[in-house]
């Protein structure tokens, strides 16, 4: 008989629609004459949907290019089936998408469901509907081994989706009583901040004006480099023409805040803008040398071969060493991956992105930070500095990461975007590193990629070993930490350097922990631990004692 016949039976994987979109769950399915049933396993018959197919019930197969459930990449194949709800019109049809390995066998279930559907006969009338009368008052409800949703024992997937909503609503509700408190404490400290243009001083007027000569030291590298190219300038003359223009271009506009003594606001901007611009460079300077000196070692070239554009010498050129400083990449080199194209809609995105992160930064500091600092004491007991820190970390963690997606993620790609650079990756996963040197390695790739070019390697082409190259390499970032905060805080403290230089027994630990147990999670608790919730708050907290002498002003 036909209502005993079974069309086709086994595992598929269905989708289902969410809040947080589609959610797909491997099931056991038959198709008999009339029904489509889902069971939850084969082992276990629980009966979780029945689907009725009537005359009319469409099935096709679609590959995956042509669906958009990104959580469904691992089916090539979908049976998308349209239903007939009973006493309904054709337009009223719901879809049904279930998800298969392999064309055939998205075609057999189709194939399948088609003949159900048509031994399943024409769908019944809205008004001849009859509901299923039955007395569940004997209903088994123990009918299998079960173990309890939270306990270990539970083999099956479960969604804590719903305690994660909880913890998100308790953090926003925290946070807003916080934010709150503070208001009515300090009252609105933001105002403040806006009138920091109208209390620019003479000496910070001259620092901005200094940063226009910044231009100056690219022209000289190209210029450096362009004489260089000739035969007869010695090797020896160019590379300390550049290490002269190098040094320059990184020391002059620490001078100038020295000298002057400005608003670390206004001194912070130029002297990192030198800093990249020394780094850039350096990088010209190194990678021009060993193309230089390959060069001058080949045989005299065949003119008529036509040169190549991104060859040495006739790289060095004002646009190439112009599009190299607008690049967001610190490493030179002739050529670069490259877009087609400039995405205006996109780029509008990054640039509200990144003005509404500058926002919540300066509120932050202004309403968060600052007051906590203001209220330093410097001669208060450990008990008192170690609340300090407390206070600070939060806000102060908020403002790191802030900055880390301002810089890293919208203002890096913007630039990226602007002058068609095709390799973004400027970070990796750092959040998950369970050691500290992993961290160091994916957290800022520019400046990784620049250490291991122009640091590392050549200290080991020097036949220096690994261990003290890499130390060479984490001393040499130490000192750029510490030029960064020392010089706009006009202070003589090496906080940051000792910070810096503090992270090497921890490296030693992580690494230690990592090998003892592989996929552990405690070397992550130390890096959150003692980087950001401890490390950057008692470093903020030590310059700010030193640049307002232990008053807090």
């Amino acid at each position: 008989m036909k209502i005993f016949r079974e069309y086709k039976a086994g595992l598929l994987s269905r989708c289902r629609q969410t809040m947080t979109g589609e959610e797909w769950m491997i099931r056991y399915y038959v198709v008999k004459p009339g029904f489509l049933r889902c069971y939850k396993s084969y082992e276990e018959r629980i009966l979780r949907l029945e689907v009725p197919l009537y005359h009319g019930v469409t099935a096709r197969v679609d590959n995956v290019s042509a669906s958009s459930a990104s959580g469904a990449a691992k089916y090539k194949f979908f049976v998308v089936i349209g239903l007939i709800q009973a006493g309904s019109k054709r337009s009223d049809l719901t879809s049904l998408k279930l998800g298969a390995e392999t064309i055939a066998e998205a075609n057999e279930w189709r194939e399948a469901i088609l003949a159900a559907a048509e031994d399943g006969g024409p769908p019944p009338k809205g008004e001849e509907k009859v509901k299923k009368k039955f007395d569940a008052s004997l209903r088994d409800f123990h009918r299998k081994h079960q173990a309890s949703f939270l306990s270990s024992d539970q083999t099956d997937r479960q969604s804590y989706r719903g305690g994660l909503n909880l913890i998100l609503i308790v953090a926003v509700i925290t946070n807003l009583h916080n934010i709150l408190n503070n208001i009515n404490k300090h009252g609105n400290l933001l105002a403040k901040a806006l009138e920091f243009n109208a209390s620019l001083s003479d000496e910070d007027h001259w620092v901005i004006a200094s940063s226009l000569l910044l231009p100056l030291f690219i022209l000289l590298a190209w210029a450096i480099e362009k004489t260089a190219s000739s035969p007869s300038v010695p090797s020896g003359t160019s590379k300390f023409l550049h290490f002269i223009n190098c040094t320059a271009s990184l020391f002059a506009p620490g001078y100038v805040c020295h000298h002057f003594q400005a608003n670390p606001a206004v001194c912070g901007p130029l002297v990192f803008a030198s800093t990249v611009l020394f780094l850039k460079l350096v990088s010209y300077a190194h990678t021009n040398t060993v193309l230089r000196e390959r060069w001058l070692s080949m045989p005299p070239r065949d003119f008529s071969i036509p040169p190549i554009p991104s060859s040495y010498p006739n790289n060095v050129t004002i646009s190439d060493i112009l599009r190299f400083i607008a690049f967001p990449t610190l490493c030179y080199q002739t050529t670069y991956p490259r877009t087609d194209k400039i995405r205006p809609k996109w780029l509008l995105k990054r640039f509200t992105e990144l003005f509404l992160t500058v926002v919540v930064q300066l509120i932050l500091f202004q309403q968060f930070m600052l007051p906590v600092l203001q209220s330093v004491d410097a001669s208060a007991d450990p008990l008192t500095i170690s609340k300090y820190v407390l206070d600070l970390s939060v806000p102060s963690l908020g403002c790191w990461l802030l900055m880390f997606y301002g810089l890293f993620h919208l203002w890096l790609n913007i630039l990226a975007e602007l002058t068609y650079f095709g390799d973004r990756q400027f970070y990796r996963a750092w959040w998950n590193a369970t050691r500290l040197d992993e961290y160091w390695r994916n957290w800022n790739m520019p400046v990784h990629a620049w250490l291991v070019r122009h640091c590392f390697m050549p200290c080991m082409n020097a036949g220096i070993s690994k261990n003290v190259a890499m130390f060479i390499v984490f001393f040499i970032s130490a000192v750029f930490h510490e030029w960064l905060v020392s010089v706009p805080c006009h202070t003589t403290k090496v906080w940051a350097f000792l910070g810096m230089l503090g992270q090497v027994p921890l490296i030693a630990l992580t690494n230690f922990l990592h090998k003892m147990n592989r996929g552990s999670q405690v070397g992550n608790f130390i890096f959150w631990i003692s980087f950001c919730i401890v490390g950057q708050p008692l470093c903020i907290l030590l310059y700010f004692m030193e640049l307002a002498g232990g008053t807090g002003k």
